[in-house]
């Protein structure tokens, strides 16, 4: 085997061992997991079919009768009140783990039926005061976002004076915009940063007031077309500042 190939085998073998012990941490070293493929239990040899569940200690593989589990009841994620209230009356309880794209993945609770029958009970008996209180919560949250939205604009305004109002506002609210993952959502935005302001002001600039969209249109790389157009935005956004004509 070559040098190379060596390489790359202890750098997937590392990569493993580090998946395996977050997940360890995450989860515990007795987590229940959704099987992939078929397994043999360590403890009475039979077959744990795929897409069944099995529990891992110390690299061994354990079906549920095994492990003492199997008087448990699936409980798929989703819900997180029902979810709470059943692992709160449930006097075992164990979460289910997946292996999806190569990270672990919780896909739900393992708890005892009794438990599960009175948190569902719990469950629709307060449905709508929990309902009523999901859109009082959301109501907050669009409120703050706007407070934020406007904040942002107003900060944006004090780095680029010349900036027009109208434009203030569209840069703001699409840098802003909720789980985007735009500037406007970073750390340093959260807190003003003006660096943050500055790159959201510039992409805007980049996408509404150069030719950048056209070179990327025509087949130019993200990197060459924002080369083309750097003196453009640049010329721009000082003109904002308030530093050119």
């Amino acid at each position: 085997m070559s040098t190379t190939g060596v390489t790359v085998d202890s750098r997937t073998a590392r990569a493993k061992g580090r998946a395996k012990g977050r997940a360890k941490a995450r989860f515990g070293d007795s987590a229940v997991w959704w099987t992939r493929h078929d397994v043999k239990c360590t403890t009475c040899r039979a077959w744990i079919s795929k897409n069944d569940f099995l529990q891992r200690k110390s690299n061994r593989s354990f079906c549920l009768a095994c492990a003492g589990l199997d008087h448990l009841t699936f409980l798929p994620r989703g819900d997180t009140a029902l979810t709470r209230r059943a692992s709160k009356y449930s006097s075992r309880s164990e979460i289910v783990v997946r292996r999806v794209r190569g990270r672990l993945e919780r896909q739900g609770t393992l708890v005892e039926k009794d438990a599960l029958q009175r948190a569902e009970l719990e469950c629709q008996a307060d449905a709508s005061v929990r309902e009523r209180a999901r859109a009082n919560a959301a109501v907050r949250r669009a409120v703050l976002d706007e407070r934020y939205v406007r904040e942002f604009a107003k900060r944006l305004g004090v780095l680029f004076p010349c900036c027009p109002p109208a434009e203030r506002e569209t840069i703001a609210k699409h840098a802003c915009e909720k789980y985007s993952g735009r500037i406007g959502r970073s750390a340093a935005a959260t807190k003003f940063d003006p660096e943050a302001i500055r790159v959201a002001v510039h992409a805007h600039i980049r996408h509404n007031h150069t030719r950048y969209e056209e070179l990327l249109a025509s087949g130019k790389t993200r990197k060459r077309a924002r080369s083309a157009v750097h003196d453009a935005v640049k010329k721009v956004a000082q003109r904002w500042r308030g530093k050119g004509p």
